[in-house]
């Protein structure tokens, strides 16, 4: 009896005294240079889809010419500037776009929209400088987070 609880007794000493250890030191992440990607720009271009809300400026050296392209809403009174009208993407995935027409923009990123409009405004103006925005544009948050949901950004 003695013997088995001195047995039982080194047992316990040894388990308890090497299973918790381990014998080699780790340094973790040494090597993580090998491995780590660094980015330095952003390549990251969104693209356009059905009810999305698009502001689209068209200008060009000679102010008169790109005027039919940009439509406002309001007059100018009292120094209060009229408003852009914002494009509205339809379920066909198109917008109606002044003097020009529909055009598809659904899918596209806006430097590719940038492309379609110079294509198609090249009749009318020479070198045109087309600026777009999105204008609700928004990013969903999943997952186990604190406040999951969409939320609205103010720009892109």
């Amino acid at each position: 009896m003695r013997n088995s609880l001195k047995f039982l007794m080194a047992l316990n000493l040894l388990i308890t005294g090497f299973s918790c250890t381990s014998t080699k030191e780790l340094i973790y992440f040494e090597d993580a240079e090998e491995f780590e990607t660094l980015v330095n720009e952003n390549t990251f271009e969104s693209k356009f889809k059905v009810d999305d809300l698009v502001a689209i400026h068209i200008s060009s050296l000679n102010p008169e010419a790109s005027a039919p392209f940009n439509l406002f809403r309001g007059a100018e009174e009292g120094g209060i500037a009229p408003e852009q009208v914002d494009y509205l993407i339809d379920k066909n995935g198109e917008i109606d776009f002044p003097v020009i027409g529909k055009i598809k923009i659904a899918g596209l990123t806006p430097s590719g929209t940038r492309a379609l409009l110079t294509e198609r405004l090249a009749d009318y103006l020479k070198d045109p400088i087309i600026n777009i925005r999105i204008r609700n544009f928004t990013v969903t948050v999943l997952g186990a987070v604190n406040r999951p949901g969409a939320y609205a950004v103010n720009g892109e």
